[in-house]
């Protein structure tokens, strides 16, 4: 079964990403800090991470540089979560080595009501990990202006 470590100290995000992924049978390791970040990182060496820039403890682009320079973690495919996907940031962390930056889950799903099945779906590849958004709103009820 296929490991994806979750750095993230928003409790909410953390829950919601699990049980997707764990749906999708993955198994989870959760670290709510930078410094456990890396930690859980070396001592579980996960299929992927996904990182939030964020984070008590340090910044999680810290925790990028970390990993990208431990010959026991270099190889791990990461993808940023942040509130500040923009083209700077996106630059940056893939410059770093993360196979890419997005933003928060949770800021897209707050935009309209979704269905978590619809979540989007982790492919892991060799050293890449992709994750294939496939965001598909509930149906707006007949008679229903949707809003």
């Amino acid at each position: 079964m296929p490991k994806i470590l979750i750095a993230d100290d928003s409790r909410l995000y953390v829950h919601l990403i699990s049980e997707w992924l764990q749906d999708c049978c993955f198994e989870v390791v959760v670290a709510s800090d930078a410094i456990q970040a890396f930690v859980m990182a070396t001592q579980h060496r996960p299929d992927a991470v996904i990182l939030d820039i964020s984070m008590p403890g340090g910044s999680g682009i810290d925790v990028l540089k970390k990993l990208k320079l431990s010959t026991k973690t270099k190889h791990i495919p990461v993808l940023v979560v942040t509130g500040n996907a923009g083209n700077e940031m996106r630059s940056l962390v893939k410059r770093l080595g993360a196979a890419d930056c997005w933003r928060s889950l949770l800021i897209v799903l707050s935009s309209a009501p979704f269905c978590l099945a619809s979540l989007p779906k982790v492919i892991l590849s060799g050293s890449h990990v992709t994750l294939v958004c496939d965001l598909a709103p509930f149906p707006a009820a007949q008679g229903s202006s949707g809003l």
